[in-house]
């Protein structure tokens, strides 16, 4: 949940909301565009740079 005094952004609002704000703050327009478009290829993709896959064994 995302509070903004009386309003209070959740799902995916707030998720949209929170993302357009830290882009934002970024120094300069080159930075805010590269992040933009690393986070919405990451969220294309759904790559997944950490994924640990676990097998059990037998």
């Amino acid at each position: 949940m995302m509070p903004l005094g009386r309003l209070r952004l959740k799902g995916l609002l707030g998720w949209l909301f929170w993302g357009v704000v830290h882009v934002y703050f970024l120094i300069g327009l080159r930075s805010r565009i590269a992040v933009a478009v690393n986070w919405l290829w990451e969220y294309v993709t759904i790559h997944r740079g950490a994924l640990i896959s676990w097998q059990a064994r037998r």
